[in-house]
C-alpha cells in the first residue's frame, strides 16, 4: 500500500514556488497533490491540496489536507476496484476536449476592449481601472506589481488607498462582443 512518503515531489510547472506530485494507482486511480504557493490550498510543507480519481469526478479539489490525511485518501483510492480500459477513456476524453478547443478557438473569437488594472491590498479587492494598453507584459496573477501610493487613489466604489499605502495590482484583458 502507498502512502505520503511514496510521493515524489518536485516544482510545480505551472506555479511559482509551489511543489506537485502525481501517483498512479495500480488499479487505475490517481492521486495528484500540491502546495506551497499563493493560490494552492495547501503550504506544501504540512497541508497539502489534492485532486483525485474522485474529485475529478466532482470537479473539484481538497484543500488544507494533513499528511496523514492524504495517507488515508491514498489508502482509499486504492482500495477501490480497478478501472477498466483507462487509457482508452483518457485517450477519448483528450480527443474530444481538443476538438472542442479547437471548436472554440475558430467559433469565439472577442474584440479587446482594453485592460483592467485590478488594485489589491493584503489580498483583498479594493477596486479596477480601465486601462486602453498594457502596462506590463506579464497578464493575470504573475503580473502582479506592488506600489506604494504617491497620492490618494480613489475608485468608482467610492474605496480608497491612501497616500503612502502599500498595494498591488494585476492586469487582465477586457474582452467584449463577439467579431
Amino acid at each position: 500500500m502507498k502512502t505520503f512518503k511514496h510521493l515524489d515531489f518536485k516544482p510545480h510547472s505551472n506555479v511559482k514556488d509551489g511543489v506537485h506530485a502525481i501517483l498512479n494507482f495500480d488499479n487505475g486511480t490517481y492521486i495528484s497533490v500540491v502546495g506551497g504557493a499563493d493560490g494552492l490550498y495547501g503550504n506544501g510543507t504540512s497541508t497539502f491540496e489534492i485532486m483525485s480519481t474522485i474529485t475529478d469526478k466532482q470537479n473539484k479539489v481538497e484543500g488544507w489536507l494533513s499528511i496523514k490525511q492524504v495517507t488515508s485518501r491514498m489508502r482509499y483510492l486504492q482500495s477501490l476496484p480497478k478501472i477498466k480500459n483507462t487509457k482508452k477513456r483518457i485517450n477519448e476524453f483528450l480527443e474530444d476536449y481538443n476538438a472542442l478547443l479547437d471548436k472554440l478557438n475558430n467559433e469565439t473569437n472577442f474584440e479587446k476592449l482594453g485592460y483592467f488594472l485590478e488594485y489589491m491590498i493584503d489580498d483583498k479587492y479594493i477596486g479596477s481601472i480601465i486601462i486602453d494598453k498594457p502596462d506590463r507584459k506579464e497578464i493575470g496573477y504573475y503580473g502582479r506589481i506592488d506600489e506604494v501610493a504617491q497620492e490618494n487613489i480613489t475608485f468608482k466604489n467610492k474605496k480608497t488607498i491612501k497616500k503612502g499605502q502599500a498595494f498591488y495590482t494585476r492586469m487582465y484583458p477586457l474582452c467584449g462582443s463577439k467579431l
